[in-house]
């Protein structure tokens, strides 16, 4: 999809699934760790953490712009990134271990090559051209459309930090179940 695809904020997809609502959500942050101006909400019931509104499209991943706009942020320290994959790896441990797993958005594939220690498969989603090549040069099974999977494969789907660079959540939702088996599950 090109930037020019319209798209539906995080906030309305969201609404749609009853996790927010204009009275229930608040500023959590008035920044992220890579862009001081992006407003972070946060609903008071579901706890549920936003942002709203940072659909770029899809052609600056796949050349690797948004990676290169990006590069200047504090986050791209391989200790941090470390520790963000640690983290995740023993947040989601029982969701994914002896499961056919897909990561979706695994950029580097920081989280995901400590996730195949300990799932049945893995496999990876990404835009960006160079992160899929590195990936597969490391051995890891890497595609850049979730249309490349099998519907019904699949026990757990993991996505951290994309749901905001996507054109249509709800519509993704919807895709990434028809990839899930019965009783499969999407961390988001």
């Amino acid at each position: 999809m090109s930037s020019s695809v319209s798209h539906t904020s995080v906030h309305d997809t969201l609404v749609k699934l009853g996790l927010t609502s204009d009275g229930s959500k608040f500023v959590y942050n008035k920044g992220t760790r890579d862009i001081s101006d992006l407003t972070v909400w946060k609903d008071a019931h579901s706890g549920v953490v936003f942002i709203e509104n940072y659909y770029v499209g899809e052609e600056i991943y796949n050349n690797g712009d948004f990676r290169r706009k990006h590069a200047s942020f504090g986050f791209n320290s391989s200790l941090e990134r470390k520790r963000a994959a640690q983290r995740r790896i023993e947040e989601t441990e029982q969701y994914i271990t002896g499961k056919d797993f897909i990561e979706f958005g695994c950029g580097a594939g920081d989280y995901l090559r400590k996730a195949v220690k300990h799932t049945k498969s893995a496999v990876g989603v990404e835009l960006e051209r160079s992160y899929l090549e590195q990936l597969r040069d490391y051995g890891i099974e890497c595609v850049d459309n979730l249309d490349n999977i099998e519907d019904k494969s699949k026990d757990a789907i993991a996505l951290f930090h994309v749901f905001e660079h996507l054109p249509d959540p709800l519509e993704f939702l919807n895709l990434a179940k028809c990839k899930l088996r019965d009783n499969g599950i999407i961390i988001i």
